[in-house]
């Protein structure tokens, strides 16, 4: 796959004899920096007996971005058929995303230690910055990620924090998400060892009494990126999802909505 994004993945889509689809997550292999590109790798449970139809999908922040197999076309093996193809769902709603910034931060550890829910380490914000088209602010003392890692290497993400503008704007931010750590990522972070370049998705959500920023208080976003566990820094990018009119083919009343 090239070009490599932060928020980029893949999943493996298959059916057997025009069975049930049915997706595997494809790891990463290798990255080629010359190149820009990165190989991904899935293998099936077992060797399938039958018409076997196989087709990856690329996806950014878990939304699909490339044909699936629910579109009847297959890598290979035999295509599914257009009556089958007619009545599986498909979106409702059209949307698109806009860039609203870009998060950066370098943080310190601190350990609280195992509990009843798994790994917890509290994430400290020594510094950071909110760069965007239109907004600039930096992080103020005391915002931290009050992280759990789950025992399976998932690190369920809770940050709260208050940014400031060069003119004294303040902005509660706060934002849940995960941090993918591998399979082994639990008791490699008992060990304080962590995977190199984790993936990293949230939902920032903002409040402000600025009227210049009130805009900020409506918006629902998504922010991806990656940590870099040996700086300890983080950049994620922040878009907000605008709704659109309703997609083709589905019926009902249309409505027009402005942002």
């Amino acid at each position: 796959m090239a070009p490599v994004r932060p928020g980029h993945s893949v999943t493996v889509e298959f059916r057997v004899d025009g069975g049930p689809v049915k997706e595997l997550v494809a790891a990463p292999e290798w990255r080629n920096l010359a190149s820009g590109q990165r190989v991904y790798k899935a293998l099936l449970p077992r060797p399938p007996t039958g018409a076997l139809e196989v087709l990856p999908v690329l996806r950014f922040a878990g939304q699909p971005v490339s044909p699936r197999l629910f579109d009847g076309r297959a890598a290979f093996g035999a295509p599914a058929s257009r009556s089958a193809a007619a009545t599986l769902p498909s979106p409702a709603w059209s949307w698109s995303t806009k860039f609203v910034g870009t998060m950066t931060a370098t943080v310190g550890r601190q350990n609280v230690g195992e509990g009843p829910d798994g790994l917890r380490i509290d994430w400290l914000i020594d510094e950071g910055r909110f760069a965007g088209p239109e907004i600039e602010a930096v992080v103020l003392p005391g915002a931290a990620d009050f992280m759990r890692i789950r025992r399976d290497g998932l690190a369920i993400v809770d940050v709260r924090a208050c940014l400031e503008t060069a003119d004294g704007a303040r902005i509660y931010a706060a934002y849940g998400g995960a941090l993918d750590l591998g399979p082994d990522g639990y008791s490699r972070a008992l060990g304080g060892q962590f995977a190199t370049f984790p993936p990293l998705v949230v939902t920032p959500t903002f409040e402000t009494s600025d009227p210049r920023l009130r805009w900020l208080n409506r918006v629902r976003c998504f922010g991806v990126g990656r940590v870099d566990t040996h700086a300890l820094t983080y950049v994620f990018d922040v878009y907000a999802v605008e709704v659109g009119q309703r997609a083709s083919g589905h019926s009902g009343p249309q409505q027009r909505r402005s942002f």
